[in-house]
């Protein structure tokens, strides 16, 4: 065998060691993405879990809440303060799972649930007034989005329902 027969040999072992590689490392990103979503919905969860808690927890809080989306009118100065402040605690969150649904971490199925959400809430007019006078840290990118969103017909649209009523 000669030298340049040696050197092919080299250079084939060479490219299907690349090629192994490549392949090795292609199934890791898919293994660490998988992971990532899955760590991004359990996150969540855990984030809306904690809200619901909060309001549960709060019989204050829990009746501003229900006091502001029956009527805005009947809401003090202090009680609407705390209203919008909840309201903005909620889009924040929802701002953050936009991202993670933008980046591929969340499943379309996660984001419409709560994009239903706060375009319904968006119909309310205080909130409505809120939002458009931008006076929470929201991205111009989640504003543009949402505000485009607005146009469309979303089905199943979030509508308030006390919950003593159920």
């Amino acid at each position: 065998m000669n030298w340049d027969a040696m050197g092919a040999i080299g250079e084939v072992v060479g490219a299907v060691g690349v090629i192994a590689t490549l392949g090795y490392l292609a199934v890791q990103i898919r293994q660490n993405t998988g992971a990532q979503s899955a760590a991004t919905e359990l996150e969540k969860s855990t984030a809306y879990s904690r809200f619901h808690s909060y309001m549960a927890s709060s019989e204050t809080l829990a009746d501003i809440w229900e006091k502001g989306f029956e009527d805005e009118t009947s809401l003090t100065p202090h009680e609407k303060r705390r209203f919008i402040w909840v309201i903005a605690d909620y889009f924040l969150s929802v701002e953050g799972l936009y991202n993670q649904y933008s980046l591929g971490y969340v499943s379309n199925e996660s984001w419409m649930q709560h994009k239903r959400v706060v375009l319904g809430m968006l119909k309310h007019p205080l909130i409505r007034r809120w939002w458009d006078n931008r006076t929470t840290p929201i991205t111009d990118t989640f504003w543009n989005r949402l505000t485009v969103d607005l146009q469309d017909d979303i089905p199943g649209e979030w509508k308030f329902q006390k919950l003593s009523d159920l």
